[in-house]
């Protein structure tokens, strides 16, 4: 449920933007690098999860257990307000979907519209939200699944005007766009730009897979499987996506959302609406001529934001509560209703939601970098804590002479790799505003402000909570407590338990079903043989065959 988040506005509209600033050959790189780093990630968290499993924990879990109960504070937190922030991203992203279809709308309506719809879905009974995120999930697949259809037949000349499209915008405008300096610096300059508009699609999806994989059956086999083969899916998705979104939509459509923004001279959102972006999709398929399917690719894109911002605020929540419940906040944010709901965290969290009403006094393209901004350096900021945790956790492991049941060939290579790229990143967030004509200290603050706030959570809970220590040295880790329970239940664990005994059982139901529809159908049509009587007794359980196509049930 929680892969359902990553597929949202970061990808709607972040790629677009990408495209618009770097080009297409630029998005395609970006996408590329972004998915290896967060694959480096995913696979250092993976050996920690992997170890020793715990219910409903997160990376901040394992920061309190193997670093300091301060830094996992920190993370908790991080991740409380970091994906708090994500959820007006998406607001602001589907008042600009609005306005595709009403470009004088006032901002307040779809905004407020927006934000009813993402809290009344939390407020649903658990097992009704996580039943439509279900749902919306296999939505947002199939969706993904036309979009590539879509672009390969546009692609190979399939559009109405009957052209070969290939590679074109390729040519023209160019596959790599010129950003703030001429020449191969330009180039250079919008790569990197580009880069950091697609992280904003990738950023805490390694948290988010580790976190549900203490859920599993046999976690300790399972949660490498399923997190690769679960960023696997968003990634090798992602990537394709980002090829096809270069090949349909060229990267100087003006409907694209630009990201070399100017600051905003405070006019409304009203007066600048025409600034609003769209998705590259939908611009090519009315670039192709189909206008009225840019209508449903809307509608779409509107759905997709909404689900996105539903289980964003929904993790938000949890991280919250999760604080609570461990006493690292107040213990009314764990307060829970007869639904289940923590609605006490659920309103803090909601809270974050109010930044979309800027777009009131800015346009949304501007608020729209202002949050991608923000979310970016929470995220590489979480990346970069999620590594420390591995590092801390193999030195323990090392030193206590721990033999780990998962190791990634990557690491631990993969991990120092994926420190240094979050930290380069978030350092460089935003670079444009150095230069004289895209300075403002709006976009400063946006970019800049999400270190000192976690510092500052570090180290005010380690001045408030002096017993602990500021880091655990590897030899007072603590890597026995529970570990017993977990291998005694891996051990227990059936072998239809594991990933290969569940294909099989997969497998084997396909064909038990497969047989029955095949004897039920020459049944029907009167094909049967006298060999095939007893295969026919068995299509079900309740009913019967009289030779006349009918049923009837048996007493």
């Amino acid at each position: 449920m929680d892969i359902d988040a990553t597929i949202g506005a970061g990808f709607l509209l972040g790629a677009g933007q990408a495209l618009a600033v770097g080009g297409p050959a630029s998005l395609l790189m970006s996408y590329v690098f972004i998915s290896a780093l967060s694959h480096c990630i995913l696979t250092a968290v993976a050996e920690v999860g992997a170890y020793l499993p715990m219910q409903g924990a997160g990376v901040s879990a394992y920061a309190s257990r193997y670093v300091s109960p301060s830094m996992g504070f920190s993370m908790g937190a991080l991740h409380w307000y970091g994906l708090g922030v994500a959820v007006p991203y998406q607001l602001t992203a589907m008042s600009s979907f609005v306005r595709y279809w009403m470009p004088d709308i006032n901002s307040a309506i779809p905004l407020t519209i927006s934000l009813a719809s993402v809290v009344g879905m939390n407020f649903m009974p658990q097992q009704y939200f996580y039943l439509s995120t279900t749902y919306l999930m296999y939505f947002k697949v199939a969706m993904m699944a036309f979009l590539l259809t879509l672009s390969s037949i546009l692609f190979l000349g399939g559009g109405p005007d009957g052209g070969f499209l290939g590679f074109h915008y390729w040519n023209t405008p160019g596959a790599m766009n010129e950003f703030l300096l001429g020449g191969s610096g330009g180039r250079f300059l919008g790569l990197v730009q580009s880069t950091l508009t697609s992280a904003v699609a990738f950023l805490f999806l390694p948290e988010m897979i580790i976190s549900r994989g203490a859920g599993l059956v046999s976690p300790r086999r399972m949660i490498p499987v399923t997190a690769q083969q679960d960023n696997g899916m968003v990634t090798f998705s992602y990537m394709m996506s980002a090829l096809a979104m270069g090949v349909v939509a060229p990267s100087d459509d003006p409907h694209l959302l630009n990201g070399n923004f100017e600051p905003s001279s405070g006019s409304g959102s009203d007066s600048s609406s025409s600034q609003s972006g769209q998705s590259p999709f939908v611009v090519g398929v009315n670039r192709a001529g189909i206008n009225f399917l840019g209508s449903l690719l809307n509608v779409g894109n509107l759905i997709s934001a909404t689900s996105s911002g539903s289980t964003l605020l929904q993790i938000s929540t949890q991280s919250l509560s999760s604080l609570a419940a461990s006493g690292h906040a107040p213990a009314t944010f764990g307060v829970r209703n007869r639904w289940g709901t923590p609605y006490m965290a659920l309103g803090a969290s909601s809270i974050f939601s109010g930044f979309a009403y800027l777009a009131l006094a800015q346009s949304d393209p501007q608020i729209l970098q202002y949050l991608m901004n923000f979310i970016n350096t929470s995220g590489f900021m979480s990346w970069l804590g999620s590594g420390m945790v591995y590092s801390r956790f193999r030195s323990a492991a090392r030193a206590q002479g721990i033999e780990l049941p998962y190791t990634s060939r990557l690491q631990p290579y993969g991990a120092y790799f994926g420190m240094g790229s979050s930290a380069l990143l978030c350092l460089g967030n935003d670079f444009s505003f150095f230069f004289p004509s895209n300075f403002s200290i709006p976009n400063l603050m946006a970019a800049y402000s999400g270190i000192p706030i976690f510092l500052l959570t570090y180290v005010g809970h380690r001045l408030m909570f002096r017993q602990y220590p500021w880091i655990y040295k590897s030899e007072e880790v603590d890597l026995f407590t529970g570990l017993d329970e977990v291998v005694a239940a891996e051990q227990e664990a059936k072998p239809e338990d594991t990933w290969w005994g569940q294909f099989w059982v997969i497998v084997a139901g396909i064909r038990e079903r497969f047989r029955r529809a095949m004897a039920f159908v020459r049944q029907k049509w009167g094909h049967s043989r006298p060999s095939d009587s007893e295969n026919s007794a068995e299509v079900g359980e309740t009913d019967e065959f009289d030779g006349t196509g009918e049923t009837r049930e048996v007493p």
